[in-house]
């Protein structure tokens, strides 16, 4: 399609099947019990690959609410044993928009007491995602007229926003198929399917937001130490014998214990084995800036590198000055042993 906009809107939708999904993500330490395997395979494309088919344990689901004369389903899945993954389900129609901040608040306070027991970070990652099956005509027509309406919930604004600002929103999409759309934004996707099948987009999308969790994690836990580090001072101990300081030591074995960790998350989300997974989280990864904040830890963890090779070559010094030090010293006594045997 040429251009998402076609015409200014037409009012809302008289008729629309959907649900919304809404989706928090916390980093956690407690333990998913009696979890069973969730296995996502691409729907879409080939080639597909084993070992590239998303895999969650699922440790709770269908766990229903009245909330606000609203029913909602929870759903909560854990990836990878330390990200935590809870969706909340309830229908979609889109003439509710002027309600949606306020659903959302709600659904998250719930979504906070079902949490608890999984002892969830302090940083979270919130998304939501509109997907709808039933439409009016065509998608080019359905976008064409209500376009402007799609930006504004993606972005969770009730003011009416500028047509260019309403071209971007939706110009950040990926299309598979004639009956199916996906538009990424940095707070919402829109998903339009007439299959109704949502769960790899879904997937692919959480995974990305997974990422993006981890990496502010990571850059608020370096940030931290070498915070912590600067406050320490010298990161020796200036006894007679060079040695690094215990602290030293810690950030040495941080930074050892980050780049593992950096590894372990970027092979459990290596993406993917077919075609529309790869591209639509290509197109996540720009929209999260998710090369923005990768690079912001690998500056982190070179700063650690290059402190940890300059108090190496500090350490080296030194040392070489010692022994200089204790063979000149061997050497006086040498001297003053072979004096002495002479008188």
């Amino acid at each position: 399609m040429s251009s998402l906009i076609e015409s200014s809107p037409s009012g809302l939708p008289s008729s629309a099947n959907g649900t919304i999904v809404y989706a928090l993500i916390y980093s956690i330490t407690g333990e998913g019990k009696n979890a069973k395997d969730e296995i996502i395979r691409p729907f879409r494309s080939a080639p597909m690959y084993e070992e590239s088919i998303l895999r969650f344990k699922v440790v709770k689901e269908e766990i229903v609410r009245e909330i606000a004369g609203r029913r909602i389903s929870f759903d909560l899945k854990i990836f990878e044993d330390s990200n935590l993954i809870v969706e909340a389900k309830t229908p979609l129609d889109l003439r509710e928009f002027a309600d949606f901040s306020y659903q959302k608040k709600i659904i998250l306070d719930e979504c906070k007491k079902l949490i608890e027991e999984f002892q969830p970070g302090a940083l979270f990652e919130e998304y939501i995602f509109f997907c709808l099956k039933d439409y009016e005509g065509t998608i080019d027509s359905f976008l064409g007229n209500h376009g402007e309406l799609i930006a504004a919930m993606l972005k969770d604004e009730p003011m009416k926003l500028a047509s260019n600002e309403i071209e971007d929103t939706l110009a950040s999409h990926i299309r598979y198929g004639q009956e199916d759309l996906a538009i990424v934004d940095w707070d919402g996707a829109f998903l339009i399917d007439s299959t109704g099948e949502f769960k790899e987009t879904i997937a692919v999308l959480e995974l990305a937001i997974v990422q993006l969790l981890n990496y502010r994690i990571m850059d608020k836990r370096l940030v931290e130490r070498i915070d912590l580090l600067k406050q320490q001072g010298q990161p020796f101990d200036m006894g007679i014998f060079p040695r690094l300081s215990p602290y030293m030591k810690n950030v040495i074995k941080m930074r050892s214990q980050s780049v593992m960790e950096l590894e372990s998350l970027d092979s459990a989300l290596r993406l993917y084995g077919d075609w529309y997974s790869g591209k639509l989280y290509d197109l996540a990864s720009k929209k999260f800036h998710l090369h923005t904040w990768r690079a912001q830890v690998d500056a982190k963890l070179q700063l650690l590198a290059d402190l940890y090779e300059m108090a190496e070559q500090v350490t080296e010094s030194r040392f070489g000055l010692t022994l200089e030090f204790l063979i000149v010293v061997l050497i006086v006594l040498e001297i003053l042993m072979a004096l002495a045997d002479v008188y």
